[in-house]
């Protein structure tokens, strides 16, 4: 069962800030990836649907968020990370369907990132946040680029996740410059 989007295309800076006021809200459990196999490389989406129902069923919690840091975003495939996505959504709309679903949707590429965030929405997720690159973007106007590209490839809330490991925080203030400002974005 997939939900609806809140979010209206076409929205102002203060009309995101207001929606993010509204529904960003609560006890969200950062979701890890349960590896399994020999080696431990393969993922155990069983556990993984398991994992969800635990979180939103007997903690009753508001909400999950997918392919973080905790999750080891950077050690799946493109094609796992869509699966770990689909899987924990299909499992957080079956047991309760109005929880909000955030998902961490950066990679090495503002391509791929595109590719997440475009998977994530059309999975029904409620919003993807962008992680400043972690590679080498020429400083704060690269980050800013890259953001943007993502932005206006997408029709999908953005958060701007911010980690000091990356070389460079992100303030509120930059992520609401010109250069970055997305109708959908909320610094």
């Amino acid at each position: 069962m997939q939900k609806e989007s809140v979010v209206v295309s076409g929205v102002t800076g203060k009309e995101a800030k207001d929606w993010a006021s509204e529904h960003l809200w609560g006890n969200c459990s950062s979701l890890y990836t349960p590896f399994c196999g020999l080696d431990g490389d393969e993922i155990d989406y069983a556990a993984l649907r398991a994992l969800v129902r635990h979180c939103l069923v007997e903690l009753d919690q508001d909400g999950i968020w997918l392919t973080g840091g905790i999750a080891e975003f950077w050690s799946l495939t493109t094609d796992e990370l869509k699966e770990v996505v689909r899987v924990a959504i299909e499992e957080a709309r079956r047991v309760k369907p109005h929880a909000l679903v955030q998902v961490m949707s950066s990679t090495d590429t503002a391509k791929q990132a595109v590719e997440l965030t475009l998977n994530a929405q059309e999975l029904g997720a409620d919003i993807c946040y962008i992680l400043t690159p972690y590679f080498e973007c020429s400083g704060k106007p690269g980050v800013l680029e890259y953001l943007r590209y993502v932005a206006d490839r997408t029709d999908m809330p953005l958060g701007f996740f911010n980690s000091h490991s990356t070389g460079l925080v992100l303030t509120p203030r930059n992520a609401s410059s010109s250069t970055v400002r997305s109708r959908r974005c909320a610094a």
